[in-house]
């Protein structure tokens, strides 16, 4: 967010759209991501949740009149989708759920080392639930785990 300004303040939101729209015609991208890990902020700061909407919408509109054909998605972070200790967790899914519905994919971040997994079979299973949240095709966006055990010396 601009420093003093909500993220639906006009000037950003016209700022961030022509930003998105030239990087389509210079990179000339099969798919596009607009927003990276968006969940987070609706975790950490909720109050701005529904003005992020507003520019998320507002620039994913306008990419789609000017790049019919281009699909879009914003990323979001399964260790928050899976994260037990939140305690509206039910109402936070949905919320998430109605703004994946809008992209075009299913855009994922994963960290399994945030949910404390270490094997293979606590990935799958944190993995299985992806197509019971949509039904959106799946791209992992981002991901990386720890190859070793790490040792922190107190």
């Amino acid at each position: 967010m601009a420093e003093g300004k909500p993220f639906n303040d006009p000037q950003l939101v016209r700022a961030y759209a022509n930003y998105c729209r030239r990087t389509v015609e210079f990179f000339q991208p099969d798919f596009l991501v607009t927003g990276i890990e968006s969940n987070e902020l609706l975790y950490n700061k909720p109050k701005e949740w529904n003005a992020y909407l507003e520019l998320s919408r507002h620039v994913q509109r306008e990419l789609r009149e000017r790049f019919p054909r281009l699909p879009l998605s914003e990323s979001v972070t399964l260790h928050k989708l899976l994260d037990r200790q939140n305690r509206g967790l039910a109402e936070y899914r949905v919320k998430i759920q109605e703004f994946v519905g809008s992209h075009d994919f299913f855009a994922v971040s994963f960290y399994p080392f945030f949910l404390g997994l270490h094997t293979e079979k606590e990935f799958a299973q944190a993995l299985d639930y992806l197509p019971t949240f949509s039904s959106k095709p799946i791209a992992i966006t981002e991901t990386g785990h720890p190859a070793e055990p790490i040792k922190v010396r107190t």
